[in-house]
């Protein structure tokens, strides 16, 4: 004889509620100063973050590959996780 199925079914327990930790909250912050940041540089017609990199990168072969370097790091630990 088998049981009812209301006696098998195991309610599932609620999730945890989503809170903000301080790592969002200062990834939030930085891209609203980013924003600003923008807003301002083409207003007064200062250099914006892309030129003032682009900039940077040209003509400076050791500039290129550290940011290859750390766009490669950050892949793999975005990836892959690990001690970064």
């Amino acid at each position: 004889m088998q049981p009812e199925c209301a006696a098998i079914v195991v309610e599932p327990e609620p999730l945890p509620s989503r809170n903000l930790t301080a790592a969002t909250v200062m990834i939030v912050w930085l891209f609203v100063a980013a924003a600003i940041f923008e807003w301002w540089a083409v207003k007064t017609k200062r250099r914006t973050i892309s030129q003032r990199i682009q900039k940077l990168m040209r003509g400076h072969r050791r500039w290129q590959w550290a940011a290859l370097g750390a766009f490669v790091v950050f892949g793999w630990h975005l990836i892959f996780g690990g001690p970064l």
